[in-house]
């Protein structure tokens, strides 16, 4: 019965519309009405607008919709862009998930799990290896991460609520909500307004494939109608190719594993993660998934290997995301590789062109 409610939620939200799904709506529907109204009233309690930074600038990325967007990976290009500019960035993030409370920076002289951190967290340091700070309340953190005097740049992955004078607010969406009509949770994607979208610095659209003209002026018409008239880029996500986990650290270089593995991620849409794999050239074994932000425990593990074992899977394969929060060794000799993927920009705006970022 549970499987069939993530899986009609997940039809829904992606706005599939099966004969079965339409309990679902009427039950959804109403809630959403509900959420809206009531997120309104909380958007405008906690609206602010901060004075800008002293020292650094600063880079938000969020988004209006939840899940698969591509907001992380987002961050990890932006932060990877500029670090390779020489521009000393730090990354402040809550941290969703963790179980750890108060702030915690991960540096070059510290390390965390993902439990402390957020799985999110723990996996830009690994892919950026820029400074991550976790906290409660970003704008403290920001604060004092500026007074430090120490960053030229400071990337917030996800800022809804909170605005800077003179910020660059990048507003990750997945092409499909530039197509589909606005619903909010829990009958769809949307957690704010799109009209929120009208205060953006760029718009940054993800797709997994290429993009038609005729579809960029689609989707530049329908970000028109939210109030939005400035830089669009679209990337698309990319598949450098399968690596080796030792640990919980996800190795650099690509590894050919033989035979046919157990695919298994606890991502917001895994069927998105299982095409990428076969369409890499990867035959699974067998899939499980789990709910996003999954926390393995020791039974998890057990029934992966079990399951494993049952279907002569030789090996595991995840996200990153979800290799952080998983040993090695509690695999039992088990090989557990990622797939490693990025975004890759494909047609727009080059938005960097038009930052005047300190060097």
């Amino acid at each position: 019965m549970i499987r069939l409610l993530k899986q009609a939620y997940q039809d829904w939200s992606l706005g599939r519309r099966s004969p079965g799904l339409f309990c679902y709506g009427a039950l959804a529907k109403p809630a959403a009405w509900v959420y809206q109204a009531a997120n309104s009233l909380e958007q405008r309690r906690r609206a602010r607008v901060l004075p800008p930074l002293a020292n650094a600038s600063l880079i938000v990325v969020s988004s209006p919709t939840v899940g698969g967007a591509g907001k992380t990976p987002l961050t990890a290009h932006i932060v990877s862009k500029l670090r390779s500019q020489g521009i000393d960035t730090a990354i402040v993030t809550r941290g969703y998930g963790r179980r750890a409370h108060g702030t915690f920076s991960l540096d070059d002289e510290h390390d965390a799990t993902a439990d402390q951190i957020g799985d999110e967290a723990l996996m830009l340091r690994q892919q950026t290896g820029a400074v991550v700070v976790v906290g409660k309340d970003p704008a403290q953190v920001i604060d004092e991460l500026d007074r430090s005097g120490r960053f030229g740049a400071i990337v917030l992955d996800d800022g809804v609520s909170t605005q800077w004078q003179n910020e660059f607010r990048i507003v990750c969406l997945a092409a499909a909500d530039c197509e589909h009509p606005v619903r909010y949770l829990p009958d769809g994607r949307w957690r704010v307004s799109p009209h929120s979208i009208r205060h953006a610095t760029a718009v940054i659209v993800t797709t997994d494939g290429d993009i038609s003209h005729n579809v960029q002026k689609i989707h530049r018409e329908r970000l028109g109608t939210w109030g939005y008239r400035g830089p669009i880029a679209w990337f698309r996500r990319v598949t450098d190719g399968i690596v080796a986990v030792d640990g919980a650290t996800v190795g650099a270089k690509s590894v050919p594993p033989h035979g046919r593995p157990l695919v298994f991620c606890g991502i917001a849409v895994p069927q998105r993660f299982f095409e990428q794999v076969c369409a890499w050239g990867v035959i699974p074994a067998g899939t499980v998934s789990f709910p996003d932000h999954h926390r393995y425990t020791g039974r998890d593990i057990e029934r992966l290997f079990h399951r494993a074992g049952n279907i002569g899977a030789d090996y595991l394969l995840t996200t990153h995301k979800d290799a952080v929060k998983i040993a090695g060794p509690r695999l039992r000799g088990l090989p557990l590789y990622v797939l490693a993927t990025r975004l890759e920009f494909i047609a727009g705006d080059d938005f960097f062109e038009a930052w005047q970022l300190p060097s």
